[in-house]
């Protein structure tokens, strides 16, 4: 029998002998949230106004009403990468952080409410592939899909790129079990009140999920074994205010309450303030319509038919910045209606060395043109599909690997 580990970070106490993983766990401020936003979305095929569903009472599926089984899990959780360390120090470490954290949030969930499904994109030869090199969790499922050297190369041309993450993440996602993804980048941790959250909010078809990042320095090495102490933000990226003149990233002291951390702030025209709700399609008289594009490629929560119904992110080799701003535009020019968990410090990423813009071959000068074009799409003139045809190699029989 496993031990179930209090996690320091959690947000939401525990009444008195409420047992873990009970619905009754959650403070009311959490229940009212998810009730709020439900209200407001009226996704008609969602239960949006008990109590007892919106914390998955029974292990139910929040919005079907279908029983949680590992067939069809509540929420599934993508990510992607290739055990070769590229733009990061110990992926391999990242990547099992990020597990291991997803792990502990259905500590607080019913059984079967996650999945794990981790994309392998042009599997290295020359080390252990990702299947041998994950620790196996203890309350999630976790898959590895796997796509070899041959069908990177015939996705990605003459583009002369090693791994295609937007591909990758369409991978993931349409291979997925449940009918809502969570796609995030392997080098984030996910707070459990965030992960709780994108599993029991009524979202349906016609909402979308972000979240502001908060950065933290790299420790030496990961160690699962280790009892390493909560990491402590130094930067918080936020959403780009009414006008593209202000800021979005602010210095963070981590020895002052979580609650006077920098967050993203409601515009006029939206709704709510630790969870904020805009309108459908976004905020006519605001920069990008209010859209949180800042580092969206680490946290997005949606549904798999909204996901397919814009085309999944674009798998155009040439593009290796703002795929995913031009993801969240495509939402947007869906009309879906943006939702920003805005909690501080529920999506913590490690900050590591990268490669800069220009020398992926963009940066300030580029940035005008990628800035009409996704304002274009954000406001309807250009069609919001960004794959014309077949995403995420569908059609394609891709090895698969249940970790456990």
């Amino acid at each position: 029998m496993s031990t179930r580990s209090h996690d320091p970070s959690e947000e939401f106490t525990r009444p008195a002998g409420a047992a873990r993983g009970s619905f009754s766990a959650c403070r009311r401020v959490e229940v009212l949230d998810i009730a709020v936003v439900a209200a407001t979305i009226n996704a008609g095929r969602c239960i949006a106004h008990s109590p007892m569903a919106l914390c998955g009472h029974g292990g139910l599926d929040r919005c079907t009403g279908r029983r949680m089984t590992a067939d069809r899990p509540a929420l599934s959780v993508v990510t992607s990468g290739r055990n070769d360390d590229f733009g990061a120090r110990d992926f391999v470490g990242r990547l099992n952080a990020l597990v291991a954290s997803l792990d502990r949030a259905a500590l607080t969930m019913p059984r079967r409410s996650l999945e794990v499904v981790v994309v392998d994109w042009n599997v290295v030869l020359d080390r252990p592939p990702l299947r041998d090199a994950l620790v196996a969790p203890e309350h999630v499922s976790l898959r590895v899909v796997e796509v070899p050297a041959e069908k990177h190369e015939r996705a990605v041309g003459d583009s002369g790129r090693q791994f295609h993450e937007y591909a990758a993440k369409n991978v993931g996602v349409v291979r997925a079990r449940s009918g809502r993804v969570l796609v995030v980048t392997s080098d984030v941790l996910v707070r459990s009140d965030l992960v709780r959250f994108c599993v029991r909010a009524p979202l349906g078809d016609r909402a979308f999920v972000r979240a502001d990042r908060y950065d933290f320095q790299a420790p030496d090495a990961h160690d699962a074994q280790s009892e390493s102490p909560e990491p402590r933000p130094f930067v918080a990226n936020v959403r780009h205010g009414a006008s593209p003149l202000g800021d979005i990233v602010f210095p963070v002291d981590p020895m002052l309450p979580r609650g006077r951390w920098p967050r993203t702030r409601r515009l006029r025209g939206e709704r709510g303030s630790s969870v904020i709700w805009g309108p459908r399609g976004g905020l006519p008289n605001h920069f990008l319509r209010g859209a949180h594009t800042h580092q969206n490629g680490d946290f997005l929560c949606v549904s798999k038919a909204a996901w397919r119904s814009v085309g999944g992110l674009t798998e155009d080799p040439n593009i290796w910045l703002h795929g995913d701003s031009l993801f969240v535009a495509a939402l947007l020019g869906a009309n879906l209606r943006q939702v920003i968990y805005a909690k501080p410090g529920a999506l913590l990423h490690e900050d590591h060395p990268r490669a800069t813009d220009e020398e992926k071959g963009e940066g300030e000068a580029t940035w005008p043109a990628w800035l009409q074009r996704i304002q274009e799409i954000i406001d309807g003139r250009v069609p919001p599909r960004l794959n014309p045809g077949a995403f995420g190699l569908e059609d394609e029989d891709l090895a698969e690997y249940t970790i456990t």
